[in-house]
């Protein structure tokens, strides 16, 4: 028998809407009977408690429309909360057209006298689309905010949703800005603007919000911003930083993480650790998935170790684990940077023909940069001609990078030919033309295919190193072409040449090292030092120099030594007194000697080189 209570009744709804999640036939059953014997009792029109609720369980059994929103139609007392509860769940659970139903309730509960609460803002924020109508409208509803101070002072949950509203438009420094003037944020709201940075590859700038967030925030970290995180660490390559998350994680219990564990394995594998990445897999306290085994099988591939990338992809699919398109890929790129032909068609035929996948433009174009390195350039032709998706950039461009490497001068027209239908204005194709004539010698082409970028406007984006001296520090980029040095806030040292005095050894470093000293923010000196002054560096040898570019080296361990050297040096010229040493200090610049370089490096300076190009 059921109870008259209204209170009751609107428990055992919220009840059913909970037991649809499950077993949805039982679920509307339980909610029609509710909603008959309230309509009997008489006690819906007058409580808007146990109508929200028979709402919820009509929307939680798939009956939206037209059960819940007649329903809502009905009712002759709505509050907030009712307005709330249609859109939710039209925004959770409705097709994409029931966006602008969302957005016209919205308009007409402002009709009805209802002002919106931060609850309805965070519902109607997440459908705010990309593009500039997205934006426009995501807007408006950030000035509705900051009238109304819902999202500024101690809602964190809208803090968050418009700061997940502007990285989805690409304005990040729009959800920083709302970012800063939040009041009090906590760990969700940390979270969401390191994985802005991570989406938008502003990994350094991720990692210095993420330390941030501990040292002055005095928040600690959880689950969701260890995963957001480790991309970031991963593509600066700062193995240290890795360590660290990884000891957090055992410290905070959180070793058994399948998706932090995945993270990790991911992170260490870019960072060239593949022995911690091996253990944290091999660590059976965790339950593996096929994240999981995708992750590893990728680590290994990376490295180069394609023969135990393929031991590990039999090993998933004996464990009786169905690869997907994902898994596919990444054995089939293992294979590919190790060379393994055979061993990469009978994966290609097994993941086709038992486990029925169907090849991906990504898989398509792996296995025609296996068969082009692997000489068989016709074999590679074939294979796009017989493919059942149509040919992408990624294909062509593994087939012409092919031949260009086996020197087929007809397969490069036709690949090139085929990238340019496709791709007219991308800048990558005029510049691979550009390299291929210029290495045949054929100038008079190489300039016209430049002076063609230059009339389309089309510009390649210059290639870029980077340097992360330490944990903590600022990473410096240094940009091909660069005329003008970085000046970084503290004091920095740059290496004018790195020579290398032969390519099978790299240990014998020659070089003259510039230093650009500039006075540190916040050194208490007793003299400015108001003009760049030159580190110099006897070489050991002056043989010919065989490859010179910029090298960023020591940006805080030797330029904290150059100051404190600086520093010493000129408080005893003051004790001194003499004209002579007042004069010297204003010339005057510590002596490195290429040893003591050497020594800091081997020492304390943790350095990780890279090269990319954005």
């Amino acid at each position: 028998m059921l109870p008259r209570d209204p209170f009751a009744l609107a428990a055992l709804a919220r009840a059913a809407a909970a037991r649809a999640c499950s077993t949805s036939g039982a679920g509307a059953a339980d909610a029609a009977a509710l909603h008959a014997f309230a309509l009997r009792l008489g006690a819906l029109p007058a409580d808007p408690v146990l109508a929200n609720a028979l709402v919820l369980a009509y929307s939680r059994c798939g009956l939206l429309s037209p059960h819940a929103r007649q329903l809502f139609d009905e009712m002759p007392l709505r509050t907030p909360a009712s307005w709330n509860t249609l859109m939710s769940e039209l925004s959770r659970s409705g097709p994409p057209s029931s966006h602008k139903e969302v957005f016209d309730l919205l308009y007409l509960m402002q009709i009805d006298g209802l002002r919106p609460d931060g609850f309805t803002v965070s519902v109607v924020l997440p459908l705010c689309g990309g593009g500039p109508a997205g934006l426009l409208r995501g807007r408006e509803i950030h000035g509705f905010v900051v009238r109304n101070d819902l999202g500024l002072g101690s809602d964190f949950h809208v803090g968050s949703c418009l700061i997940d509203m502007y990285c989805r438009v690409r304005r990040v420094d729009l959800g920083r800005r709302v970012f800063d003037k939040m009041r009090v944020k906590n760990v969700v709201n940390w979270t969401a603007m390191i994985g802005a940075y991570v989406e938008i590859r502003e990994f350094a700038e991720a990692m210095r919000l993420f330390r941030e967030m501990q040292w002055k925030g005095g928040i600690f970290p959880n689950r969701a911003t260890l995963v957001s995180v480790l991309p970031a660490v991963g593509s600066l390559a700062s193995l240290l930083e890795a360590k660290q998350i990884h000891g957090y994680s055992f410290r905070m219990w959180l070793s058994r993480e399948v998706s932090l564990n995945n993270a990790l394995i991911d992170t260490y594998s870019k960072c060239g650790s593949l022995y911690y990445a091996t253990r944290i897999f091999d660590d059976g306290s965790w339950h593996k998935d096929t994240i999981s085994w995708s992750s590893i099988i990728s680590s290994y591939g990376i490295h180069g170790k394609g023969e135990e990338a393929v031991g590990l992809f039999n090993e998933m699919c004996s464990l009786g684990i169905k690869p997907d398109s994902i898994i596919g890929l990444v054995v089939l790129s293992a294979c590919c940077r190790a060379g393994l032909v055979e061993n990469a068609l009978e994966i290609y035929n097994s993941l086709v023909k038992d486990h029925e996948i169907i090849p991906t433009v990504e898989m398509c174009s792996c296995m025609v940069d296996l068969l082009g390195r692997a000489g068989q350039l016709n074999r590679a032709l074939d294979y796009i001609k017989s493919m059942k998706v149509v040919p992408g950039p990624s294909v062509w461009g593994a087939l012409f990078d092919a031949s260009v490497i086996h020197n087929n001068q007809e397969m490069q027209n036709l690949a090139y030919e085929s990238l340019l239908q496709l791709e007219q204005k991308n800048p990558s194709n005029f510049v691979s033309l550009s390299n291929l004539h210029a290495f045949s010698g054929r100038w008079d082409i190489v300039e016209q295919v430049r002076t063609k970028m230059k009339q389309s406007r089309l510009k390649k984006m210059a290639g870029c190193s980077w340097l992360n001296p330490h944990v903590g520090t600022k990473v410096q980029d240094f940009i091909e072409l660069m005329t003008v040095l970085p000046g970084p806030s503290v004091c920095g040292a740059l290496f004018d040449a790195y020579v290398i005095q032969s390519y099978q050894s790299m240990q014998n470093w020659h070089g003259i090292m510039f230093g650009q000293v500039k006075r540190s923010e916040g050194m208490k000196s007793k003299r400015e030092i108001e003009r760049r002054k030159r580190c110099t560096a006897f070489c050991f040898d002056r043989e010919e120099w065989i490859d010179c570019f910029w090298l960023a080296v020591f940006y805080h361990q030797i330029s904290t030594a150059a100051l404190s050297a600086i520093k010493d040096s000129e408080d005893r010229k003051e004790r001194k007194k003499s004209d002579n040493d007042n004069n010297d200090k204003a010339g005057s610049i510590p002596y490195f000697s290429m040893l003591g370089i050497r020594d800091a490096m081997e020492g304390s300076v943790q350095m990780m080189w890279h090269s990319r190009c954005k």
